[in-house]
């Protein structure tokens, strides 16, 4: 059961001690050989610890996503929410990766020994999907933009012209939203930003800033052009007029070697200082 533990101020995060680990999935993107390499030294050294590395995910303990991001994204969404996953940094930035070259052989001792914890973090949620960074609702005819209305609770709060909104978690408030001038949000604030894309002031009735509203809140959007629902970068076909959007603390597991949030801005700022050297 999932419950609030002081995290390094007077707010709280949703987080509950990890258990000993048994068995692992390794998750790794398919047809990149560079990977096979630390595949081979994470698996090497989780049987000398005495794990199995299965090849079921579903009978996994924890999923170890290797890569970037990306392979993070999609390990947590086949998880469905039901098992933590921690990532091993193999890409650029990987401000979702728990694990590094540095920490890698410590990082799976305590893993093994339940000395971790496992974060319930908030999810978007919108027609069926659920994102764990963001949702992007995009015109379906490429390039073209489309006249959106905003309805926050039922009420009306903007018309404008753009070519897309961003609905992003505080997780998410680190990807593509950032890049739309959205807001960082601390991990212990559960609310969901919405960011537009290429706005066109002229056509808006209050000023095109991202807007910060609490989990749980109804954002209604609806468009004078068919939309595609994109879940953390994927499409899967579902194309809306109207789309329901909120935050929901139903979302996914990840596993963190720290409870205490400033931990969570070291290691993210740590990887963006490293790469821009």
């Amino acid at each position: 059961m999932f419950h609030y533990i002081p995290s390094g101020s007077d707010t709280n995060m949703r987080i509950e001690r990890g258990k000993p680990v048994n068995k692992v999935f390794i998750a790794v993107r398919p047809g990149l050989t560079s990977l096979n390499e630390i595949k081979e030294s994470v698996t090497r050294m989780l049987l000398e610890l005495g794990i199995r590395v299965v090849d079921d995910l579903s009978k996994a303990d924890v999923i170890m996503a290797i890569g970037g991001d990306g392979t993070l994204l999609k390990a947590v969404h086949e998880s469905r929410g039901k098992i933590p996953v921690i990532g091993v940094k193999n890409g650029t930035y990987g401000t979702l990766m728990e694990l590094n070259h540095d920490n890698l052989a410590e990082g799976l001792k305590r893993i093994v020994k339940g000395d971790y914890f496992v974060m319930l973090v908030p999810s978007v949620e919108t027609m069926g999907e659920r994102a764990l960074n963001e949702v992007l609702l995009a015109n379906q005819e490429k390039g073209k933009s489309m006249k959106l209305e905003l309805y926050i609770e039922g009420e009306r709060m903007n018309s404008f012209i753009a070519d897309g909104i961003v609905a992003a978690t505080p997780i998410g408030s680190w990807a593509y939203s950032l890049s739309l001038n959205g807001p960082i949000l601390d991990p212990r604030v559960n609310a969901m930003i919405l960011a537009y894309i290429a706005p066109w002031p002229p056509s808006s009735e209050i000023p095109l800033n991202p807007i910060v509203v609490p989990e749980g809140v109804e954002v209604t959007i609806s468009s004078d052009s068919d939309m595609m629902v994109i879940p953390d970068g994927v499409y899967r076909g579902l194309t809306v007029r109207e789309a329901v959007i909120r935050l929901t603390g139903e979302g996914f597991m990840l596993a963190t070697l720290s409870s205490d949030a400033r931990y969570f801005y070291r290691r993210v700022m740590g990887r963006i200082r490293r790469e821009r050297r």
